[in-house]
């Protein structure tokens, strides 16, 4: 009676003990808002002939030494909320990738659309951007990623197909086939704990083709292979696996992914730096800043060329540094930011432009013209100007092509005769400069019959006293007329055989001085001390 006792207890304590394989539904796969946080691991001490071989029935997996490289957060979203809005109604979409390189065809942006059903799970759409186009595409044979309900020993195989046209381009067709087993079942422990599980493995062939066509004539199609095995341990309620690793088809594991929560992962910086004054003149103080990510506790600032002066610290250890340039010209500046896991290097090229103020000049191709004449006036300033900003006085004018606030030379008509004041702004990154040439260009007044000649009268001594000299011949036949600056007539008098006029009584000023006869017409102006 003892030992029948003692052997029922035995065996009511096996049973207890006796571990079953779960089963895996659709209500164990992601739902729209699910947002979880994965690692991706090191491949490192992973080995994939062992991985292959380790599985079976009430198997423990002991993957607790995986070590995170990075961590992203997975989340699965109504197709609505998905830049692919209008297709895949009632699918979860989910972004596989920002960007994608498949030869010629460049994919950014790219997201999966899946269908969960009471017997599968299937991928029945995609989306990509290409050339700033949005694509969509359905699937014409969808890719069952499993079979419900889903158990150990259970084996499925299927086919996919979806082909995607891009404008201009051709087409990306993808194709292939999948093979699903489960291989095992038993207990995983990764950094996450440990799950009850099953072991699914699928054994992928697929195809990715780009055909391109081009000047309307097709080029051979260009096909890249995707052959992988995907090892994935699925457990109840987590939706997505617990742990997944790829592997080539040359033995070499691509991947590993496995459900996480968070953790610090420390990378090498990403080096970046800004300076406080981007344009100084010589000898301002300008700070360099660094604001490199990723916590970098070493520095190398490099300057070219090496015309400054470092006011505080050494370029190979300071987190900023504050430099005064001795010379005009464009200056180069590099950081390399370093921390324990690695470094990076940033350059800048041309980043610090060292000048000057601007130092104004401009003239005018005509300082005595006629109201029919081009005008050009034309800044000469030195220190480089980037901007000019012409002031024209009176405003009788009309300006010949452009922005009269931003061209360094311009072209006017005046349009009324008298004198014009000329004034010019320049600026540069630097500073501004200015300067006005008041009663600078003279237009001739509309003056003498049809047909005559308009020039200018050459006047000597220019500026004048009392006595003003000019050279024509036969001046006995004009007539001398004399405005101030506002064309307004002053004096008049007939020349005389000495071509002399007398201008004691005239007070000190800027005149205009005309002869005229009957067939001809002079003017000149001059100034009266």
């Amino acid at each position: 009676m003892k030992n029948l006792c003692l052997l029922i207890f035995c065996f009511l304590s096996a049973l207890l003990n006796a571990q079953t394989a779960i089963t895996i539904t659709s209500a164990d796969m992601p739902v729209v808002n699910d947002t979880v946080r994965y690692s991706t691991g090191a491949t490192s001490g992973l080995n994939a002939t062992t991985i292959a071989a380790n599985t079976g029935a009430n198997y423990v997996w002991n993957f607790s030494a995986l070590t995170p490289t990075d961590q992203l957060l997975e989340s699965y979203k109504s197709s609505t909320a998905t830049p692919y809005f209008l297709y895949f109604a009632g699918m979860i979409g989910y972004k596989r990738a920002d960007s994608v390189v498949l030869g010629p065809l460049t994919q950014k942006n790219v997201w999966d659309f899946y269908k969960n059903t009471t017997t599968k799970f299937t991928i029945e759409g995609t989306g990509f951007t290409t050339s700033g186009i949005p694509l969509a595409s359905d699937y014409s044979d969808p890719d069952e990623l499993y079979y419900f309900p889903l158990n150990y020993t259970d084996i499925d195989s299927g086919t996919f197909y979806v082909s995607t046209t891009i404008p201009t381009l051709g087409s990306y067709i993808q194709s292939g086939k999948r093979k699903n087993s489960v291989d095992g079942w038993g207990k995983i422990t990764t950094p996450f704990g440990t799950f009850d599980v099953l072991r699914i493995k699928s054994v992928i062939t697929e195809t990715d083709t780009v055909k391109v066509t081009f000047g309307g004539f097709p080029i051979p199609p260009i096909p890249i292979t995707n052959d992988r095995i995907e090892y994935k341990w699925l457990a109840k309620g987590i939706h997505i696996p617990i742990l997944e690793i790829t592997v080539s088809p040359i033995g070499a594991i691509t991947s590993v992914k496995y459900r996480d929560q968070y953790h610090y992962i420390p990378v090498a910086p990403v080096a970046n730096f800004s300076a406080d004054i981007l344009f100084p003149k010589i000898n301002n103080t300008v700070t360099l800043s660094d604001l490199s990510t990723n916590f970098p506790t070493r520095w190398k600032w490099t300057i070219t060329p090496a015309t400054y002066t470092l006011i505080n610290g050494t370029l190979d250890t300071l987190k900023n540094i504050q430099v005064k340039f001795g010379a005009n010209g464009s200056y180069t500046v590099s950081l390399r930011a370093q921390n324990d896991v690695g470094l990076n290097t940033l350059t800048k090229t041309a980043y610090i432009k060292v000048g000057d103020v601007p130092v104004i000049k401009f003239g005018a191709d005509k300082l005595n013209a006629t109201i029919s004449s081009l005008v050009t006036l034309t800044d000469s300033s030195s220190n480089t100007p980037t901007r000019w900003k012409w002031t024209i006085l009176p405003s009788t004018y009309t300006f010949n092509a452009g922005s009269i606030d931003t061209l360094k030379s311009i072209a006017v008509n005046f349009t009324k005769g008298g004198f014009y004041t000329i004034d010019l702004k320049v600026t540069n990154p630097w500073g501004v400069d200015q300067a006005t040439k008041s009663n600078y260009i003279w237009i001739n007044f509309p003056v003498g019959i049809k047909g005559t000649e308009v020039s200018r009268l050459q006047v000597f001594p220019n500026p004048v006293r009392d006595k003003l000299h000019f050279g024509i011949a036969n001046a006995v036949n004009f007539t001398i007329h004399i405005y101030n600056c506002y064309g307004v007539l002053v004096t008049s008098q007939i020349a005389d055989y000495n071509n002399v006029i007398d201008l004691q009584k005239l007070a000190a000023g800027v005149y205009i001085l005309e002869l005229k006869s009957l067939a001809e017409c002079y003017t000149t102006r001059f100034t009266k001390e």
